[in-house]
């Protein structure tokens, strides 16, 4: 088996990573589920199910908790101030921190599900992400000072340690934003391309972007660090329940499916990573110089005497750092922390062997990412924050367990560090690593919170985000519900099938009102498309009718977007709704009910049969259509122009204005 090959990326130097003293270290700001407090002595936790947030003190053992609102979901500090977004409300909560507990002392009003955040003495930093647009507010007055609009969704956001630069994570389209905060300018980079090689077709490819977590500043703040996934979706994907997909993209007589459909081949489909990249003396990033690293591993162990190992693989989300330059990367779906020794990338590396590298070794593939030493520690379920505490702890929050739980840092130093096997030991992990079988392992979880939500919800959360259960994807392919459907909702990418182009569809809300689903409409229900999906194209088995069940009660548990065009001008809003129930125009005749579907299946451009869409929602689902053919909702209309979909052919520009502006409301 041919592994990748990593090429023109230089090492990065180790200064990188120098931290410049003990205690009150200066790191770079920026929201997560856990924080620190200014000393190191405490951790704020954000619990979304709850509406609260904890506060434990890491010596004592002590902890307290607070009701803030729907949704906590990042949380910032400045001394003994603490700011939590409630992605429910439209609002930020303001704490005050005596030095055991939390009180109440405020909120800031915020466009729709502030998601980021992060703070100086004067300033505060949100991302409201559906509306796309980072704000500034003064400290004291809690007013409103300065406003950046950005596109796709920005979410994550890092404040640099020198308070010039602030980095802000895209959801959608593989970008972040670099404001600087003297002049206000804004300027928008590119993750570093990675390409993939195609041997049986000599064809490169290029491999689509996405941010999948908070970014962060090295603790020297010489570098920010952006989690990532590379993903292909434009290698056909072979669907085994899909009798169209048939013929060139049916599997070979040997069961390996080509492109990556599931089973083994999304092994080079799910690329995560961490991308490194350098950054001037005012914060602002080189993204030239951008590094990516990968992150997905193995988790060894020793069953009857057989040295046994299984893929840790999914999309990062968070990330810390040890003062001896280790990164901690929370892999969220796959129950576990990898810790990366950053001093030690691999350059220009060329790894060979067999099936050592799960996420990056299919054959015939090779991506630019570069390597170092690894190791898998893992934890409780859904790790959505880590946070380094000193030279010999590190606490991961367990968002599905309501846990906090230990790390040992020390003991992961020296596994990555003071032990060496060879190229030849076939249970090296990626980078080189260990030569113990034990498993390291979070420990002395304390639960933070109780269990809330419905049996049925829960079990179907887990499975829903899990890369690591062999009932929903094959070992090695870093895929979940979650992976495409990301936080419940849309990657924004186009994927390749036999059968043609198909666009993720969100799942936000109760996706069984617009049953049956499928953009043909060939799923009866929420609970056979999970089905079908993860014993297909996943590449899991075994999965019980329960389970099914299981995933659709979380589907239909999650909330629709919370809609900032709702609050649009009333006129247009009046004169859009008017259109789009007018008998020629006839949106209203398939888009109508409780969903805005009659979910028909009709014909529709080059398919014979296609489900009609939920409206609900629909200006956070872009591109459109079934191949995500249309970029706005505008593009939308002027398709529909020749009637194959409704007729807008009489409307005039301004009236194509108005219905915009309802459709976006809806």
């Amino acid at each position: 088996m041919m592994l990748p090959r990593y090429l023109g990326l230089g090492v990065l130097s180790a200064s990188l990573l120098l931290t410049a003293c003990e205690g009150n270290r200066p790191r770079g700001q920026g929201g997560g589920t856990v924080q620190p407090t200014g000393d190191f002595a405490g951790l704020y936790v954000a619990n979304p199910d709850h509406g609260t947030v904890t506060r434990f003190d890491t010596k004592t053992g002590a902890w307290s908790k607070i009701q803030v609102g729907l949704e906590p979901t990042r949380i910032a500090r400045h001394e003994g101030v603490v700011y939590v977004t409630n992605r429910g409300e439209r609002k930020v909560t303001i704490l005050h921190d005596d030095g055991k507990q939390l009180s109440l002392a405020g909120v800031i009003a915020t466009g729709a599900e502030p998601f980021g955040v992060a703070a100086t003495a004067d300033r505060v930093y949100v991302s409201a992400s559906v509306s796309g647009e980072v704000v500034e507010y003064d400290a004291a007055s809690r007013e409103r000072l300065r406003t950046w609009q950005i596109d796709g969704e920005p979410r994550g956001i890092a404040l640099d340690p020198s308070g010039n630069s602030l980095i802000v994570a895209q959801t959608y389209g593989g970008r972040y934003a670099h404001i600087d905060l003297e002049s206000g300018a804004i300027t928008m980079m590119d993750l570093p391309e990675a390409r993939g090689f195609d041997f049986e077709t000599g064809e490169e490819f290029l491999f689509s972007r996405r941010i999948t977590g908070d970014p962060t500043f090295t603790p020297d703040g010489a570098s920010v660090v952006i989690p990532v996934l590379y993903v292909d979706n434009t290698t056909e994907i072979f669907d085994p329940n899909d009798s169209t997909d048939m013929g060139a993209a049916a599997p070979p007589s040997d069961g390996e499916r080509p492109g990556g459909g599931g089973g083994s081949g999304y092994q080079d489909r799910m690329n995560p990573g961490i991308v490194v990249t350098p950054v001037d003396e005012r914060g602002q990033p080189v993204p030239e110089e951008g590094v990516p690293v990968a992150v997905s591993t193995f988790a060894i162990s020793e069953v009857d005497g057989i040295i046994q190992g299984r893929a840790v693989n999914a999309y990062p989300v968070s990330v810390s750092f040890s003062r001896d330059g280790i990164a901690f990367v929370a892999l969220k779906g796959a129950d576990a922390v990898v810790a990366i020794d950053l001093d030690a990338l691999s350059g220009n590396a060329t790894r060979s062997g067999d099936a050592i590298e799960p996420g990056f070794g299919a054959p015939g593939r090779g991506i630019n990412f570069q390597f170092a030493p690894n190791l898998a520690v893992l934890a409780g379920a859904g790790p959505d924050g880590v946070v380094v505490a000193d030279d010999k702890t590190a606490f991961v929050h367990a968002l599905f367990d309501n846990s906090l739980e230990k790390i040992d840092v020390q003991a992961v130093t020296d596994r990555l560090r003071n032990t060496n096997i060879g190229n030849d030991d076939p249970v090296e992990p990626p980078g080189g690593g260990r030569s113990e079988v034990e498993q390291l392992r979070t420990f002395d979880a304390l639960a933070i919170e109780s269990k809330i939500l419905p049996d049925a919800v829960e079990r179907g959360r887990r499975l829903f985000f899990t890369t690591g259960n062999p009932t929903m994807s094959a070992d090695g392919a870093g895929v979940s519900c979650a992976t495409c459907h990301f936080n419940g909702r849309t990657d924004g990418l186009t994927w390749t099938f036999g059968r043609g182009l198909r666009q993720t569809p969100s799942l936000a809300g109760n996706v069984s009102l617009a049953e049956p689903v499928g953009w043909q409409g060939d799923r009866p229900t929420v609970a056979e498309d999970a089905m079908l999906t993860s014993q297909g194209l996943m590449g899991g088995d075994g999965m019980t009718e329960q389970n099914a069940l299981d995933i659709q009660a979380f589907v239909n548990f999650t909330r629709d977007v919370d809609n900032p065009f709702k609050d649009a001008d009333a006129d247009a809003l009046h004169r859009g709704k008017a259109i789009f129930e007018r008998p020629d125009v006839a949106c209203a005749s398939c888009h109508n009910g409780p969903a805005l579907t009659n979910n028909a299946i009709v014909p529709m451009f080059e398919l014979e049969k296609a489900k009609v869409r939920s409206l609900i929602g629909v200006a956070m689902t872009a591109p459109y259509f079934h191949d995500g053919s249309a970029a706005t909702l505008r593009d939308v209309l002027e398709r529909s122009r020749d009637g194959s979909m409704g007729n807008t052919s009489s409307l005039s520009d301004a009236e194509m204005d108005d219905l915009v502006v309802y459709l976006k409301s809806l």
